[in-house]
């Protein structure tokens, strides 16, 4: 891995020549790469290098980054993800960008509950409620996108908000509910 420290610093303190053809930024060399389990080390490696080198840093601003994050299977996804949110990377802020949202929002949700949360719980600062809140916020925005295409939308019971019903003649006719006489 100090290999792929060196290399930042190299790129950034070293000037290229005026009649050099200009290299890709590593940003595009970092989205290339195939292997999910390198991809991530070298994302958190780059992260962690270029926090270094920028007060106010903006490692994740190349969409092609972005969605090759988000094309990862969620075992690899999670600890990525956990690893950006620490404090020697980019802070929890990562947990509430709405470019990841979309994918927290379609990940499983028994791996959503059982590994994911466990470990954001473990970040200093970290608010289950309000994380917990903009991914419902995410999911509605999803759930929106869908029913306006006209696609079929799946509702889990505990989405679902218990009303009292008032009876027009109880238990056979609700009011203001459809019935078949």
């Amino acid at each position: 891995m100090m290999i792929a420290h060196e290399r930042f610093d190299e790129q950034a303190t070293t000037p290229a020549p005026a009649d050099a053809p200009a290299a890709p930024p590593y940003t595009a060399t970092l989205a290339a790469i195939d292997d999910d389990e390198q991809f991530c080390d070298e994302l958190l490696d780059w992260v962690r290098a270029t926090r270094q080198l920028m007060p106010n840093p903006t490692p994740l601003e190349d969409a092609a980054v972005i969605t090759r994050l988000c094309a990862l299977p969620d075992h690899r996804f999670t600890p990525t993800l956990i690893a950006l949110a620490k404090p020697d990377g980019l802070s929890l802020d990562i947990l509430f960008d709405e470019r990841l949202l979309p994918r927290l929002a379609r990940m499983r949700r028994g791996h959503l509950r059982g590994t994911f949360l466990p470990y954001a719980r473990q970040l200093a600062g970290f608010v289950e409620k309000d994380f917990l809140q903009a991914l419902r916020d995410a999911q509605a925005a999803a759930n929106a996108h869908l029913a306006a295409t006209g696609s079929p939308v799946v509702a889990t019971m505990s989405a679902i908000t218990r009303q009292p019903i008032t009876w027009l003649w109880y238990p056979y006719i609700a009011l203001g509910k459809l019935a078949l006489i």
